[in-house]
């Protein structure tokens, strides 16, 4: 497996704050339409994000933390399926209201599967390589 896997970590953090431009630093709600995604909400995923970078260089090192990531990513691909489940019909309307708040929540559920699965490659990959055992 390729070292460069580090830049997984960063491209992921910089995917969570791009949240700063669909919420248009801040002055676009998009709790309006979900509340998952409220002030504190938008101030998690950039914490989050933090927390994704600040193991860039050390991911072998912590198993259980790359597996904790997939989980957090997991619970968000969850609540958009359900969201665009009982929302998919607002969608034109949300658009319509504002194009990026529409691309936010159209997408953002298909990025955190993605990096949910990264996430999980380097928790077992992590596992494999480290002098963990298994619980």
């Amino acid at each position: 497996m390729s070292e460069k896997l580090y830049l997984g970590f960063i491209l992921a953090g910089v995917y969570n704050f791009s949240i700063l431009i669909f919420s248009k630093l801040f002055t676009n709600d998009l709790g309006k339409y979900d509340d998952l995604f409220n002030f504190n909400g938008v101030i998690m995923v950039i914490l989050w994000g933090m927390a994704y970078i600040s193991i860039y260089k050390n991911f072998r090192q912590v198993p259980f933390l790359n597996f904790v990531f997939f989980i957090e990513k997991m619970y968000f691909v969850i609540k958009w399926v359900t969201w665009m489940g009982k929302n998919s019909n607002n969608l034109n309307n949300i658009f319509k209201d504002d194009i990026l708040t529409g691309i936010f929540y159209t997408v953002y559920g298909i990025g955190d599967f993605v990096f949910g699965i990264f996430f999980l490659a380097m928790a077992i990959s992590s596992f494999k390589r480290s002098s963990y055992n298994a619980l």
